[in-house]
Protein backbone atom coordinates (compact mmCIF):
# COMPACT_ATOMS: atom_id res chain seq x y z
CA UNK A 1 0.00 0.00 0.00
CA UNK A 2 1.45 3.72 -0.74
CA UNK A 3 -0.03 6.35 1.64
CA UNK A 4 0.65 10.38 1.05
CA UNK A 5 0.32 13.36 3.71
CA UNK A 6 -1.00 16.50 2.91
CA UNK A 7 -2.63 19.83 4.69
CA UNK A 8 -5.56 19.17 5.90
CA UNK A 9 -8.68 20.47 3.80
CA UNK A 10 -12.25 21.29 4.67
CA UNK A 11 -13.43 18.72 2.90
CA UNK A 12 -11.51 16.02 4.60
CA UNK A 13 -13.58 17.17 8.22
CA UNK A 14 -16.51 14.36 7.60
CA UNK A 15 -13.11 11.66 7.05
CA UNK A 16 -11.22 12.68 10.48
CA UNK A 17 -14.33 13.10 12.26
CA UNK A 18 -15.58 9.47 11.32
CA UNK A 19 -11.73 7.98 11.70
CA UNK A 20 -11.74 10.10 15.74
CA UNK A 21 -15.11 8.40 16.10
CA UNK A 22 -14.52 5.17 14.95
CA UNK A 23 -10.53 4.22 16.92
CA UNK A 24 -12.73 6.23 20.53
CA UNK A 25 -15.32 3.29 20.09
CA UNK A 26 -12.70 1.05 18.89
CA UNK A 27 -10.19 1.27 21.87
CA UNK A 28 -13.38 1.64 24.40
CA UNK A 29 -13.32 5.23 25.48
CA UNK A 30 -16.66 6.99 26.76
CA UNK A 31 -17.04 9.49 23.50
CA UNK A 32 -19.35 11.16 25.51
CA UNK A 33 -16.17 12.20 27.57
CA UNK A 34 -12.72 11.42 25.44
CA UNK A 35 -14.83 14.04 22.46
CA UNK A 36 -15.19 17.17 24.34
CA UNK A 37 -16.25 18.76 21.53
CA UNK A 38 -18.34 17.45 18.34
CA UNK A 39 -18.74 20.86 16.48
CA UNK A 40 -14.53 21.60 16.65
CA UNK A 41 -14.20 17.60 15.36
CA UNK A 42 -16.22 18.53 12.67
CA UNK A 43 -14.83 21.47 11.32
CA UNK A 44 -11.19 20.63 12.69
CA UNK A 45 -9.67 22.04 9.41
CA UNK A 46 -11.18 25.33 10.63
CA UNK A 47 -9.35 24.75 13.89
CA UNK A 48 -5.69 24.75 11.92
CA UNK A 49 -5.66 27.66 10.20
CA UNK A 50 -3.18 29.86 12.65
CA UNK A 51 0.58 30.06 11.13
CA UNK A 52 1.31 28.34 14.16
CA UNK A 53 -0.42 25.17 13.99
CA UNK A 54 -0.74 22.64 11.59
CA UNK A 55 -2.89 19.25 10.77
CA UNK A 56 -2.06 16.80 8.45
CA UNK A 57 -4.03 13.88 6.94
CA UNK A 58 -2.72 10.50 5.49
CA UNK A 59 -4.03 9.19 2.21
CA UNK A 60 -4.18 5.75 1.02
CA UNK A 61 -2.92 6.75 -2.81
CA UNK A 62 -5.46 4.28 -4.58
CA UNK A 63 -8.14 5.29 -3.32
CA UNK A 64 -7.85 8.72 -2.27
CA UNK A 65 -9.29 7.68 1.32
CA UNK A 66 -8.64 9.88 4.47
CA UNK A 67 -6.96 6.86 6.96
CA UNK A 68 -5.24 9.03 9.45
CA UNK A 69 -4.45 12.86 10.53
CA UNK A 70 -2.50 14.34 13.43
CA UNK A 71 -1.20 17.89 14.32
CA UNK A 72 0.08 20.25 17.03
CA UNK A 73 -1.18 24.06 17.62
CA UNK A 74 -0.53 26.05 20.44
CA UNK A 75 -1.67 24.41 24.02
CA UNK A 76 -5.11 26.11 25.10
CA UNK A 77 -4.97 28.78 28.04
CA UNK A 78 -1.72 29.56 27.17
CA UNK A 79 0.03 33.01 26.49
CA UNK A 80 1.86 33.92 22.98
CA UNK A 81 5.31 34.08 25.67
CA UNK A 82 4.60 29.92 26.40
CA UNK A 83 6.35 28.24 23.82
CA UNK A 84 4.27 25.17 24.37
CA UNK A 85 2.46 23.05 21.92
CA UNK A 86 -0.12 20.65 21.86
CA UNK A 87 0.29 17.32 20.12
CA UNK A 88 -3.54 17.19 18.76
CA UNK A 89 -5.92 14.29 16.88
CA UNK A 90 -3.38 12.06 16.28
CA UNK A 91 -5.69 8.89 15.07
CA UNK A 92 -5.40 6.29 12.14
CA UNK A 93 -8.08 4.01 10.68
CA UNK A 94 -6.61 0.14 11.30
CA UNK A 95 -5.40 -0.44 7.39
CA UNK A 96 -3.07 2.65 8.72
CA UNK A 97 -1.16 1.05 10.91
CA UNK A 98 1.93 -0.61 11.09
CA UNK A 99 3.29 0.91 8.09
CA UNK A 100 5.41 3.49 10.02
CA UNK A 101 2.98 6.19 9.33
CA UNK A 102 2.23 6.78 12.86
CA UNK A 103 6.56 7.49 13.24
CA UNK A 104 6.76 9.36 10.20
CA UNK A 105 3.49 11.61 11.50
CA UNK A 106 5.76 12.37 14.53
CA UNK A 107 8.84 12.90 12.72
CA UNK A 108 6.82 15.68 10.87
CA UNK A 109 5.15 17.11 13.31
CA UNK A 110 8.38 17.19 16.07
CA UNK A 111 10.27 18.85 12.80
CA UNK A 112 7.23 21.68 12.77
CA UNK A 113 6.22 22.73 15.80
CA UNK A 114 10.13 23.29 16.42
CA UNK A 115 10.27 25.35 13.71
CA UNK A 116 7.47 27.11 14.29
CA UNK A 117 9.02 28.06 17.35
CA UNK A 118 7.37 25.96 19.88
CA UNK A 119 10.26 24.80 22.67
CA UNK A 120 8.00 21.95 24.01
CA UNK A 121 5.01 19.96 23.52
CA UNK A 122 2.51 18.54 25.99
CA UNK A 123 -0.31 15.57 25.34
CA UNK A 124 -2.76 14.08 27.17
CA UNK A 125 -4.09 10.47 26.18
CA UNK A 126 -6.43 8.06 28.27
CA UNK A 127 -4.79 4.46 29.41
CA UNK A 128 -6.94 2.62 26.69
CA UNK A 129 -4.55 3.88 23.95
CA UNK A 130 -1.59 2.07 24.92
CA UNK A 131 0.23 1.54 21.89
CA UNK A 132 0.04 5.49 21.33
CA UNK A 133 1.68 6.26 24.40
CA UNK A 134 4.38 3.47 23.66
CA UNK A 135 5.05 5.42 20.46
CA UNK A 136 5.41 8.57 22.52
CA UNK A 137 7.65 7.22 24.81
CA UNK A 138 9.32 5.77 21.95
CA UNK A 139 9.77 9.70 21.20
CA UNK A 140 11.38 10.86 24.67
CA UNK A 141 8.29 11.99 26.28
CA UNK A 142 7.78 11.99 29.74
CA UNK A 143 4.89 11.80 32.05
CA UNK A 144 4.33 14.29 34.30
CA UNK A 145 1.57 14.60 37.11
CA UNK A 146 -0.86 17.15 35.56
CA UNK A 147 -2.48 18.55 32.83
CA UNK A 148 -1.14 21.71 31.30
CA UNK A 149 -3.15 24.76 29.47
CA UNK A 150 -7.18 24.35 29.55
CA UNK A 151 -7.59 21.29 27.01
CA UNK A 152 -10.92 20.48 27.61
CA UNK A 153 -10.22 16.70 28.07
CA UNK A 154 -11.39 16.02 31.03
CA UNK A 155 -11.48 12.52 30.93
CA UNK A 156 -7.75 12.30 30.18
CA UNK A 157 -5.18 11.20 33.03
CA UNK A 158 -1.78 10.44 30.94
CA UNK A 159 0.39 13.83 30.71
CA UNK A 160 3.45 13.99 28.85
CA UNK A 161 5.66 16.42 27.40
CA UNK A 162 8.86 16.82 26.14
CA UNK A 163 10.93 19.66 24.92
CA UNK A 164 10.78 19.55 21.00
CA UNK A 165 14.76 20.07 20.36
CA UNK A 166 16.62 17.23 22.09
CA UNK A 167 20.42 17.74 21.46
CA UNK A 168 21.40 14.61 23.79
CA UNK A 169 19.11 11.94 23.12
CA UNK A 170 18.06 10.15 19.78
CA UNK A 171 14.46 11.67 18.13
CA UNK A 172 13.31 8.53 19.49
CA UNK A 173 14.23 5.37 20.53
CA UNK A 174 13.29 1.91 18.59
CA UNK A 175 10.55 0.35 20.17
CA UNK A 176 9.06 -3.59 19.81
CA UNK A 177 7.98 -4.20 16.37
CA UNK A 178 4.91 -6.07 17.54
CA UNK A 179 3.75 -2.60 19.22
CA UNK A 180 4.40 -0.30 15.89
CA UNK A 181 5.94 -1.86 12.77
CA UNK A 182 7.95 0.61 10.61
CA UNK A 183 7.96 -1.33 7.94
CA UNK A 184 5.93 -0.52 4.92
Amino acid sequence: MSFYFRPIQPEDNPAIFHIIKQVVIEHGCDQSDYITDAAQIQDLASEFVSPDSRYWVIVLEASGQVVGGGGFARLPGTSLDDKTCELQKLYFLPEARGHGLAHRMMDMILSEAEAQGYETIYLECVPQLAKAIKLYESYQFQHIPNALGHTGHSCCSIFMSRPLHLESLEQRTPIEPSCCPTTE
